[in-house]
């Protein structure tokens, strides 16, 4: 299987931590969609405690600072600008330098600390809209260039703006309660 049919294939996760940039290069580059991707930071954004602001998002060294506990040994080497990994094989064969390095090690750290937050039936919603905005997130860079970069440092609206965040919970729950009724019969559109 090659890495191409990988990220574009949606029954495997992948994440990444603000997928846009990575996104629309991967797409104008080498025409590769993105499928399947949960965009950390928009879990993060989503993992918030009821009453904090979700409209502004956090970088990275913020979610790994304060959601990672301080004695995780990724951490500690994030945190140690010092490390003595000898990397220079790898850099001299032209592979992604020691700071990227460093950053994608935290992925699967936060992504478990932000799953198990979103996993519990009173968040599940969350996790279903940092998945569609994520979605969202890929299909936004296939067609424009990174506009309104003000707004960058927004949360999506459905996060912070109380109407649609109400509307979108409530098809949330709509949607579960007809799949409960139904039972999992599957209807046809003829």
């Amino acid at each position: 299987m090659s890495l191409r049919l990988i990220l574009k294939l949606k029954d495997i996760p992948k994440v990444g931590f603000d997928i846009r940039d990575i996104s629309r290069l991967l797409f104008r580059q080498f025409n590769i969609s993105l499928a399947g991707i949960y965009d950390l930071q928009l879990m993060e954004l989503a993992s918030r405690k009821e009453g904090q602001s979700m409209k502004f998002l956090s970088g990275l060294a913020k979610c790994i600072d304060q959601d990672i506990p301080n004695s995780n040994d990724k951490k500690i080497r994030w945190l140690n600008p010092e490390d003595i990994i000898n990397l220079h094989l790898y850099n001299t064969l032209g592979h992604v330098p020691n700071s990227s390095m460093k950053r994608v090690e935290m992925f699967p750290t936060l992504w478990s600390v932000y799953k198990r937050k979103l996993t519990s039936p009173k968040n599940a919603v969350w996790l279903h809209l940092a998945q569609q905005e994520s979605e969202q997130r890929v299909y936004d860079s296939k067609k424009n260039a990174g506009s309104h970069p003000e707004r960058q440092r927004w949360g999506p609206e459905v996060f912070w703006n109380n109407k649609q965040r109400q509307a979108a919970i409530d098809a949330w729950n709509d949607g579960n309660l007809l799949e409960e009724r139904l039972g999992g019969i599957e209807l046809c559109d003829d």
